[in-house]
């Protein structure tokens, strides 16, 4: 996809983080944009300083957790706009927490926005770009995480994983389907400075309950650690140049911090000697 001005982009996680700095771009780029986040004040006020750059901005605030959401999400789009042409599936939680400590809500609530919502996300707008027969591009926020492994973040390794399958099985159904115009890309970032540890903030009413893990001890620190690790991250500036110029190039794999690959060398080598994981071995991959 090479042409963006006056095109249709549909960016869910909006409000905060990728998904914030992305439309902006978008918006400096010409593109019409249909903007999804479950914080409307933060979503209006980014949709806002799209239209300042003079772009049409929809603000759509909906918890994209829920399938009919999503749904509606591309309607929207398809209703205000004509067409879909770009579709950013960035919306996300995060949080650490080991297996057997975690609640199942959690898990429940990490899968449907992380997982969910991008394959809902892809099966509704896949069909109208199909029709449409432009070209068009598809981009899937996983994680670093998607392609490593590392302790204390079990159901977010899964979810992020979960994606990058799913985004790669997709690109060789278009394959063998022979569908040309659709082009894919998996951003698979490392710790950069987002908004993303402030997600329990915006947690579904369905998904809260009583947890007496998250009044302990073991829960503050895991989360001040996620915190930690997003804040001393990589500037959010470096998310415009690798997208963009992925979706312009038609780059499917954009890994953000060299150290993830030495990670999965690592892990290929396990998989392949057959050898158990050992975090001892990750963390001497690094030094």
């Amino acid at each position: 996809m090479k042409e963006f001005k006056g095109k249709t982009a549909v960016i869910t996680g909006a409000a905060h983080g990728f998904g914030a700095v992305l439309a902006l771009e978008a918006a400096r780029r010409g593109m019409k944009l249909l903007l999804a986040d479950i914080d409307a004040p933060a979503l209006d006020a980014v949709a806002a300083e799209a239209r300042a750059l003079g772009a049409e901005a929809t603000a759509f605030a909906a918890d994209l957790s829920l399938y009919e959401n999503v749904h509606e999400m591309i309607a929207r789009a398809v209703a205000t706009y004509g067409t879909v042409d770009l579709l950013i599936n960035n919306a996300g939680i995060a949080f650490r927490g080991k297996v057997w400590a975690v609640p199942p809500t959690d898990v429940d609530w990490m899968i449907d926005i992380n997982l969910k919502a991008m394959l809902w996300g892809m099966h509704e707008a896949m069909p109208i770009m199909m029709a449409q027969g432009t070209p068009c591009h598809i981009v899937n926020v996983s994680s670093g995480a998607g392609i490593t492994t590392a302790r204390g973040m079990a159901a977010y390794h899964a979810t992020k994983h979960a994606v990058v399958a799913a985004t790669e099985s997709t690109a060789y159904d278009l394959e063998e389907q022979g569908i040309t115009n659709i082009g894919l890309t998996l951003f698979l970032p490392g710790y950069i400075q987002t908004d993303l540890h402030h997600c329990e903030q915006r947690r579904p009413a369905r998904y809260r309950q009583d947890m007496p893990y998250h009044r302990t001890g073991t829960w503050r620190a895991d989360q001040a650690q996620l915190e930690a690790d997003i804040t001393g991250g990589l500037p959010i500036d470096v998310v415009v140049p690798a997208v963009f110029g992925a979706i312009e190039n038609d780059q499917f794999y954009v890994v953000t911090h060299p150290e993830t690959l030495k990670i999965v060398a690592v892990r290929a080598e396990d998989m392949i000697e057959g050898r158990t994981p050992s975090i001892a071995r990750l963390r001497s991959a690094l030094t």
